[in-house]
């Protein structure tokens, strides 16, 4: 009778991925597309170089080899600027998107950080921005007095969101 083999068991941990905000996937993709630009700039560079050589030459001698090379040269940087085109783009669009995702981070803390009134039947929420009391301090509809909990006040939110923010960071 034989043995079963013997399972070997991994004794490594599988690394859980840390969850990126979207403001860092957004940071990303600016980033990304940043790179993206200066790579292609050094192409566009190179391009420009064939055109104006193709250029010289025909200035020189303007064979129908030398027309061909010109030719072809430009076609080569019309359609390198058109990819620079699409990468400008893109890059507003990331840009865009970045700016969309801060302002929701500010407003989700600016909407944490309410002052509530507890001691009213329904709860309601009073913002000192948006949604100012008419009374300072009380409530409109009970005149109950306004409270803010320590953990809702926007420095612990903005201490919490910038600690999730390194703990999620890439």
């Amino acid at each position: 009778m034989k043995r079963p083999a013997k399972k070997t068991v991994s004794k490594a941990k599988a690394k859980a991925k840390p969850q990126t905000s979207p403001a860092q996937t957004a940071a990303k993709v600016v980033d990304s597309v940043k790179k993206q630009i200066v790579a292609h700039d050094k192409k566009h560079a190179a391009v420009v170089v064939k055109v104006n050589k193709a250029k010289a030459k025909i200035a020189v001698k303007a064979t129908a080899a030398a027309k061909a090379s010109l030719a072809t040269a430009r076609k080569q940087a019309s359609a390198s600027r058109k990819i620079a085109a699409a990468l400008r783009d893109g890059l507003r669009s990331a840009k865009v998107a970045l700016k969309a995702a801060e302002l929701k981070h500010k407003v989700a803390a600016a909407e944490a950080s309410a002052t509530l009134c507890f001691n009213s039947a329904a709860l309601s929420a009073t913002f000192a921005e948006h949604n100012p009391p008419k009374t300072a301090g009380l409530d409109d509809e009970t005149q109950d007095p306004l409270i803010q909990r320590p953990d809702d006040k926007e420095e612990t939110i903005r201490n919490r969101l910038s600690i999730y923010h390194s703990q999620t960071k890439p």
